[in-house]
């Protein structure tokens, strides 16, 4: 689990954002609709602009009542 700078395994997304610049490589996951980071031991899932635009799509195509994280 990575260390993580709020407790183990959990970052904030601009942490990551700066990892990623610096020594992380950036991944797609087609299928969920996410990205994913991998240092080449850990690796990260969290939620981009990109991917949340995707998930409040998917909650207004099918009026749905709200969405949580």
């Amino acid at each position: 689990m990575a260390a993580g700078t709020l407790d183990a395994g959990a970052d904030e997304y601009h942490v990551l954002a700066t990892l990623t610049e610096e020594r992380l490589t950036r991944h797609w996951d087609g299928q969920a609709m996410g990205p994913w980071l991998f240092d080449g031991t850990t690796s990260w899932s969290y939620d981009d602009p990109t991917s949340l635009k995707h998930k409040t799509d998917y909650v207004r195509h099918r009026d749905l009542g709200g969405l949580m994280f």
